[in-house]
């Protein structure tokens, strides 16, 4: 009888040792920070003047003025990790202070096709960042604020957001306005 206990005890003690290598195992592949950098960044502020002619441009304004923003970005992620990451819900987010004004979803500038006189961009809706890299990430939004310009007058800085898996928020500021 104390044999098999003592093989009992054997190989619990065995099945323990796989469980936890296990469990430390994936723990170790999951772990790794998300950095991310911002490349570059171009944030206009405009209006819409007609000439005496008729001929219309836009001029960089204060926002005080401005009734469109045009808004460039590339970043950079890097996954610190040993898996792959995906995110989701990428916006381009207006706060005053800590709170929310406007939230939209930008243009991902890789999905770019033009014709003659068009050009058309899918909305950057996810992005996966590989294992141990780094993904760039080309956004672009021309925003018109015609029926809420109040929201771009209130806000005073502009971030990109973005959710992990798990719903984590990654936030970084592009812009003071």
């Amino acid at each position: 009888m104390i044999e098999y206990i003592e093989k009992f005890e054997g190989i619990i003690g065995a099945l323990l040792g796989v469980i936890v290598t296990l469990i430390v195992t994936h723990i170790l592949r999951n772990s790794g920070k998300i950095k991310m950098f911002l490349v570059h960044q171009k944030v206009k502020l405009e209006k819409e003047v007609v000439s005496n002619i008729g001929d219309t441009r836009y001029d960089e304004v204060d926002k005080s003025e401005a009734k469109y923003c045009n808004i460039e970005v590339v970043l950079e992620i890097y996954n610190g990790s040993e898996v792959s990451k995906i995110f989701r819900d990428i916006k381009i987010c207006f706060y005053r202070n800590k709170e929310l004004q406007y939230s939209i979803t930008p243009d991902d500038k890789a999905t770019k096709v033009s014709g003659q006189y068009w050009t058309t961009y899918d909305e950057a809706l996810n992005i996966n960042v590989p294992a141990k890299q780094i993904s760039v990430l080309e956004l672009r939004k021309y925003i018109r604020f015609e029926d809420s310009i109040d929201k771009l007058k209130n806000s005073d800085s502009i971030y990109i957001e973005m959710r992990n898996h798990n719903s984590k928020k990654y936030r970084l500021k592009i812009a003071a306005i």
